[in-house]
């Protein structure tokens, strides 16, 4: 697997197409507390040879034995999956709020909030 420092056609890093492939171990944590920060899909490479894809939904990064919960996309049970097992992470799902509709969120949000300004809040 080849590391790539962004997220391919100018994307910035840990953005959808990111694969960090293993070779920097220490930035690991680095890269896992950005997956869990993704709103898509990620494939976890494990040293048993096994990919798991899935929504990476938290980390336990200070335990006994740093690991992740990982809802697989297949619809099989939710996975802890230490962090010493992990080879590689890619970001293969669309991040639900990249592109226009994180645009609309934001604008429809900042519109709802000067909307409020000024109201008498209790």
């Amino acid at each position: 697997m080849e590391e790539s420092l962004s997220g391919g056609e100018g994307k910035p890093p840990f953005s959808e197409g990111y694969l960090w492939d293993g070779r920097d171990r220490e930035s690991l944590h680095s890269v896992l507390a950005a997956a869990v920060d993704y709103r898509g899909d990620v494939t976890l490479s494990l040293d048993t040879g096994e990919e798991v894809e899935g929504y990476l939904f938290t980390r336990d990064a200070g335990g006994r034995e740093p690991s992740v919960l990982v809802l697989p996309s297949s619809g099989a049970p939710r996975r802890k999956i230490p962090c010493a097992s992990i080879q590689a992470v890619a970001f293969t799902g669309k991040d639900a709020a990249s592109g226009k509709s994180w645009e609309s969120w934001v604008k429809r949000r900042q519109a709802r909030m000067s909307s409020t300004d000024g109201l008498e809040r209790g």
